[in-house]
């Protein structure tokens, strides 16, 4: 999957980075999610499914832009789907992990400073839990964007979500960004909880997986090419480490155990599906 600079081409499996993420018990601890859970997602992998669309009101004939989201864990666990309308306007999204939530979302702009940096511009809903969380939230990250106009600003740069619990009393306050580490993108979130007197938060990273790729084997004198016949999406899960993999060929006579050496990724599943008549079982050793 292609990685774009821009948060409104963001479509796509994305798998969160632990190694560059900080960690999620405090957060989770605040929002009132119980230790056995806390510990079961933090040692799970969990992925993102993002699919941004657009309609039009009918009332008003203005598009109207849409970021759904499907949430999924380790062994296919999936959570509720949410379509969460880019306009600012409150809706409430019934949730297995948080319950009743209260949701506005929205595209916001950014500010270019210096060394390709850009700064989230907006007005925060968390400005009661002090300048550091300010600062926190609204942190420069670095990217690829290019600025459109002589004030050096840029249009829908970010994503900047508010949360509140209906029943727990604690609100989440979140800005999204495309930034760029390293020579890569990934798509990050920094997320503020508050609840009462209490903060929390987390700097969240996540990458978008490629496909596995698979080389050319020889099998009874005939050459079968099995190159991305395996793709990492939904329900398979990816863990954020580099691992050798078995990929197993079966046919009606024979079984072949190939090696394959997929970097920073591997598959946490097994997988059966059939290409060019060849039943194959990826698994781990």
């Amino acid at each position: 999957m292609d990685v774009s600079s821009d948060i409104r081409n963001i479509s796509g499996n994305w798998v969160m980075d632990k190694e560059r993420s900080s960690g999620v018990d405090d957060v989770f601890k605040l929002q009132g999610i119980g230790w056995i859970t806390r510990k079961a997602i933090a040692t799970a992998t969990t992925t993102l499914r993002i699919t941004q669309t657009s309609d039009v009101d009918s009332s008003t004939t203005v598009p109207t832009e849409w970021m759904m989201l499907e949430p999924a864990l380790t062994g296919g666990l999936k959570g509720v789907s949410e379509k969460r309308p880019l306009t600012w306007a409150e809706f409430e999204h019934h949730d297995t992990l948080f319950l009743p939530v209260k949701i506005r979302s929205r595209y916001i702009g950014g500010a270019k400073i210096s060394n390709n940096r850009i700064q989230p511009v907006t007005e925060l809903q968390s400005y009661a839990a002090g300048s550091d969380a300010v600062l926190f939230l609204t942190g420069a990250v670095v990217t690829d964007l290019e600025a459109q106009d002589a004030k050096e600003t840029i249009e829908k740069a970010f994503t900047h979500d508010f949360v509140q619990s209906v029943t727990s009393g604690w609100t989440a306050e979140q800005i999204w960004a495309v930034e760029t580490i390293g020579s890569k993108k990934f798509l990050t979130r920094r997320i503020l909880v508050v609840q009462g007197s209490s903060i929390a938060v987390l700097d969240s990273c996540a990458r978008a997986p490629e496909q596995l790729e698979i080389a050319f084997h020889e099998c009874r004198s005939q050459e079968v090419r099995l190159q991305n016949a395996l793709k990492v999406s939904d329900p398979l899960a990816v863990l954020g480490f580099t691992k050798t993999l078995l990929f197993k060929v079966e046919t009606n006579h024979s079984r072949f155990i190939i090696p394959l050496l997929y970097a920073d990724t591997v598959v946490d599943s097994i997988v059966d599906t059939l290409v060019s008549g060849w039943s194959k079982t990826l698994f781990l050793p």
